[in-house]
């Protein structure tokens, strides 16, 4: 964040300051350290639901079972709605 352009150093704090009310600080700077470690951009949304599974200790959701996602591949194909419709 000391690189940073002041405009964007204080968007970074303003989503600090809203993700630490949400989750609590420690989960809102870890947050944004893993978002800054991947090179991503910093967007509240993103920070918010990050820092939530930190703070709640469910960071990954594993399933029992394979999530089979072919149902709606074929509505989706034969309906016309892919990712570039």
């Amino acid at each position: 964040m000391d690189a940073a352009e002041p405009a964007d150093r204080g968007r970074v704090l303003r989503i600090l300051r809203d993700v630490t009310e949400e989750s609590g600080y420690a989960s809102a700077v870890e947050a944004l350290s893993r978002m800054a470690d991947a090179g991503s951009g910093m967007d509240a949304a993103t920070a918010s639901l990050l820092a939530a599974g930190i703070a709640n200790g469910r960071e990954v959701v594993t399933y029992d079972e394979p999530v089979d996602m072919s149902a709606y591949d074929a509505v989706f194909s034969a309906g016309g709605g892919g990712a570039d419709a």
